[in-house]
């Protein structure tokens, strides 16, 4: 996994009924349906979103964690609680209710 420094610009917004939509023919969400369907093994918009919103944070919450603290990360070391924000030197930084060790707060 890489990633980029990139300037995104979205001019089109979409919904999730559009974008789950098998009938609408638009090129683009085609192929991010199908490419994201492949990725998570997910069906659902709502899903494809919520599957692209932990792994995004999930990666880059690695990347925070790697760094010297100069990041905020969401921690919930005790489930059913609520997640709060630490420094991503914190150890440990947690997201037990997600199963994952760094979970950063980017999108």
């Amino acid at each position: 996994k890489r990633h980029a420094r990139t300037i995104i610009i979205n001019n089109d917004a979409t919904t999730y009924a559009r974008f789950g939509d098998d009938e609408l023919q638009d090129e683009y969400l085609v192929e991010c349906r199908t490419l994201l369907r492949a990725l998570s093994n997910q069906f659902d918009a709502e899903d494809l979103v919520a599957w692209t919103m932990v792994e995004y944070n999930r990666y880059f919450g690695e990347i925070l964690a790697q760094s010297t603290g100069l990041g905020l990360l969401r921690a919930q070391p005790i489930a059913g609680l609520s997640a709060s924000y630490v420094s991503s030197d914190m150890d440990p930084a947690a997201h037990i209710g997600l199963g994952l060790a760094h979970y950063a707060h980017c999108s």
